[in-house]
């Protein structure tokens, strides 16, 4: 079970940690600074931060070798060391044996704190991210992840793929990214995470030298995801891409509440995305979703939900992907999940509680997992953590009105149906 306990971290540092049994000998760990692609364009263009990303691992002060020094040590043990980049936050994380979890905070310190921005790394890292940039054009999945900023966000900072694009990369430099280091990566603007079998009190004293590495540049504080102002206006009916690939996608979407980035509204709306997302898709091929989309009608191999909570919004719906000719067919059959009975039955209802229930139960400690868990968990909430434990016992409260009213904010009215229409074969 996931029950992060905040301490009190050097230097007004937030930090979450999650005591493991002795058993258990892997050990995770991030860095997580709450400056992203949504900044990209106040400083450079579309993709810096990402770009930023990837540099520390060209080497930094005390790592100068890059992967050598990086990640060298911890692979030999089946460890890892990763980073990752979205709209609003950047984190350096990494995976290790228990007896090497000391050097994984030291290495991902000094890649927060102190990345040598060579020229050369640079130049490397833009020819690295062209390909990257191209991979993930190279399936309908990707064409798709990388075109729904711009349809959903237009003109707003969340309207780019954190990738950017090699025409947004082409004129960046190293002074670019030297002050998207200055302007993003301060004490201001970290959280540490970390799940592993050491005491509190010996990770806020190997912490607390290292924190004092960490730039501060005075920069705005952030302790959750920052508001970038109201998102463009929903707007409703279709929109249709064409693609040269033989699969195609259909979205169906709706808009979540607006919100101002505070806490108790980003909470609010992550637990009704949830609750909506056990609703539909809880019990597999016997789900409401699943079992009128593909069991009964056999449209698709698969179909899931799909949503997203940020600091202005957000939107929950489903998503399938299968052959053009069905696309009418799915729409259809989306629509008719949402007016199906079992979503507000008793029934329906307790079976979601005790499915919950046991899914946390049977949970595996995997320390990697729960690092992601919650990550994403910090963000959606606005900067905050609950434990699994709170979710069920907010989830026994639930009353089948309350189901009611969480299905009414997905009015067909207000649908916006985004298609990737494959024309390839």
């Amino acid at each position: 079970m996931i029950e992060l306990k905040k301490l009190d971290g050097p230097l007004g540092i937030p930090v979450y940690h999650q005591r493991m049994p002795d058993m258990v000998k892997s050990v995770s760990m991030g860095w997580l600074i709450l400056t992203g692609s949504a900044d990209d364009t106040a400083i450079g263009s579309p993709g810096l931060h990402h770009w930023f990303e990837h540099v520390p691992f060209r080497g930094t002060k005390k790592f100068p070798r890059g992967a050598a020094d990086i990640e060298g040590p911890f692979v030999s043990m089946n460890g890892y060391v990763n980073a990752w980049t979205d709209n609003e936050a950047t984190c350096y994380h990494g995976t290790v044996h228990d007896t090497q979890w000391r050097k994984l905070l030291a290495v991902i310190t000094d890649m927060v704190a102190n990345p040598l921005l060579k020229a050369e790394s640079v130049e490397a890292e833009r020819k690295v991210i062209h390909q990257e940039i191209i991979g993930k054009l190279g399936s309908v999945e990707g064409h798709m992840q990388y075109q729904m900023p711009k349809i959903l966000y237009p003109g707003h900072p969340f309207g780019h793929h954190t990738l950017g694009s090699e025409e947004s990369l082409g004129t960046m430099d190293v002074a670019t990214l030297k002050r998207a280091h200055q302007l993003g990566y301060s004490r201001s603007r970290a959280v540490f995470i970390c799940i592993g079998n050491m005491s509190e009190e010996e990770l806020l004293r190997e912490l607390e030298p290292l924190a004092e590495e960490l730039p501060y540049n005075g920069v705005v504080s952030r302790r959750g995801p920052a508001y970038f102002g109201p998102l463009p206006a929903w707007q409703s009916g279709v929109t249709e891409h064409e693609t040269e690939f033989a699969a195609s996608i259909v979205n169906m979407l709706f808009p979540l509440p607006s919100n101002d980035g505070q806490i108790p509204e980003m909470m609010t709306t992550t637990q009704m995305c949830g609750l909506l997302d056990c609703i539909f898709e809880n019990g597999g091929m016997t789900s409401p979703l699943k079992r009128i989309v593909r069991e009964e009608r056999q449209l698709v191999y698969n179909c899931s939900t799909t949503w997203n909570v940020c600091a202005g919004g957000g939107y929950f719906g489903f998503r399938a992907k299968a052959k053009a000719k069905n696309i009418e067919a799915i729409i259809k059959a989306f629509d008719d999940v949402l007016k199906d009975a079992s979503l507000r039955s008793p029934e329906r209802l307790a079976e979601i509680k005790t499915s919950y229930r046991a899914e946390i139960e049977m949970m595996p400690i995997d320390t990697e997992d729960f690092l992601w868990k919650a990550t994403s968990q910090f963000l959606n909430y606005g900067g905050t953590m609950r434990s699994q434990r709170e979710t069920i016992e907010r989830l026994d409260k639930v009353t089948t009105d309350d189901i009611a009213t969480r299905l009414s904010f997905l009015d067909p009215d207000k649908a916006r149906i985004i298609v990737f229409r494959g024309l390839g074969k």
